[in-house]
């Protein structure tokens, strides 16, 4: 395998300015774009189409995109669709692909969570965020089952619904830029696990740019508070760089609008519906609670997301009531989760710059943990919770 042209962008980011960091993003959006453009007929993973074996499922590629017929669309290669010692019969009870529209997709999201969770049940642990009962999963998933099927050309997520290729794991190691040029992109990599899926559940910003949960999509730039030099040094430093942050959201923004609008529409469908997907697909692992938060909010919205009929959601003022408790205390969790990440600079595998003594990261995350254990109090958490709850 030839290695990679160019430079990581993680060598080269503390070199850059202000301006060439958002010509990088701009750039990024023309290739994002690029992919998005790729007119592909179901989700799944890309294959050689002389790498199928007889009675694999697989649909190929239009003769106009791909004249000489080398590839396909066939079963997804992702990990999260191969489950670490699963049995035969849980492997053959849902379907990995390929999925001809959004709804097969989705369903096969939820039946293969309710296989897994029917086969190898996960206990909650005291330490861990609530879960929910294995039926309340089980019921979610049915319900989530429910709205999947109904989400044709006429829902919101039913109109950017086109199978995309996209690299989903867009770090500052896996970009290389030219080392004259680093605005310049002229490889990514880590495209092992990368798959086709529907748009809207595709496109998200760039795991380099950190955004905040309050964050607002949409023209407006905020400016620094006026009263930044009043603020003490380790404040401004924060403010500057959540701002900065933000600043270079907006940009990647403006650079899919420009580039392609289905990119900048999917960006804008509301985040639950995207997340509706990614919590049916992560139910036996985690739980409950965060599904059961995007299943409220469409049964919320469910006529002006365009779905037809009644909805089928019903959630009485107790259960959105005990649900508002019961997330309050799965945010608490991964809110310390967050804040290590982003104290740290790492992500939720523990990457770090090159650049940095890693040591010296070492000795920042035991002074980090020590700070929560000596005030978890304060936010509601014992000693023994934080510690069994440490990402790091």
């Amino acid at each position: 395998m030839e290695k990679a042209a160019g430079c990581q962008l993680a060598i080269k980011w503390r070199e850059m300015d202000d301006y060439s960091h958002i010509q990088l993003i701009k750039n990024l959006c023309k290739i994002e774009a690029d992919l998005a453009a790729i007119n592909l007929p179901v989700s799944g993973s890309l294959y050689f189409r002389a790498s199928m074996e007889p009675g694999d499922r697989y649909e190929p590629l239009a003769p106009e995109m791909d004249p000489r017929g080398c590839f396909c669309i066939g079963l997804s290669c992702e990990r999260a669709w191969f489950g670490e010692d699963e049995p035969v019969s849980v492997q053959t009870s849902f379907d990995r692909g390929p999925w001809p529209n959004l709804p097969a997709f989705g369903i096969a999201l939820a039946d293969r969570e309710i296989a897994r969770i029917e086969q190898k049940p996960q206990a909650p642990v005291p330490w861990g965020p609530p879960r929910g009962s294995i039926e309340e999963q089980m019921t979610l998933l049915k319900m989530a089952k429910e709205v999947f099927s109904k989400m044709g050309p006429q829902s919101q997520p039913g109109r950017v619904p086109w199978p995309t290729l996209w690299h989903s794991d867009l770090h500052m190691g896996n970009i290389y830029v030219s080392d004259k040029d680093p605005t310049r992109i002229v490889s990514l990599i880590d495209w092992q696990s990368i798959v086709v899926g529907p748009l809207f559940y595709q496109v998200r910003f760039p795991r380099f740019i950190e955004i905040e949960g309050d964050y607002e999509l949409g023209p407006e730039v905020p400016t620094l508070p006026e009263d930044i030099d009043q603020m003490d040094p380790d404040d401004q430093d924060t403010t500057r760089y959540k701002h900065k942050q933000t600043l270079m959201a907006k940009a990647y923004e403006a650079g899919s609008g420009l580039t392609n609008k289905n990119i900048y529409k999917a960006l804008r469908l509301p985040h639950f519906f995207r997340q509706l997907f990614a919590r049916c697909g992560s139910a036996w692992e985690d739980g409950a609670v965060p599904l059961r938060a995007c299943l409220i909010a469409i049964a919320e919205t469910w006529n002006e997301a365009g779905f037809p009929g009644d909805c089928p959601l019903l959630f009485s003022e107790a259960d959105i009531e005990r649900h508002q408790q019961e997330f309050q205390e799965y945010r608490n969790y991964h809110d310390i989760h967050e804040l290590a990440r982003r104290c740290l600079g790492t992500d939720a595998d523990g990457w770090i710059h090159p650049d940095d003594d890693f040591e010296m990261k070492q000795q920042r995350n035991k002074e980090l943990l020590k700070s929560f254990l000596d005030h978890c109090a304060e936010h509601g958490e014992s000693a023994e919770e934080v510690w069994n709850v440490w990402p790091y």
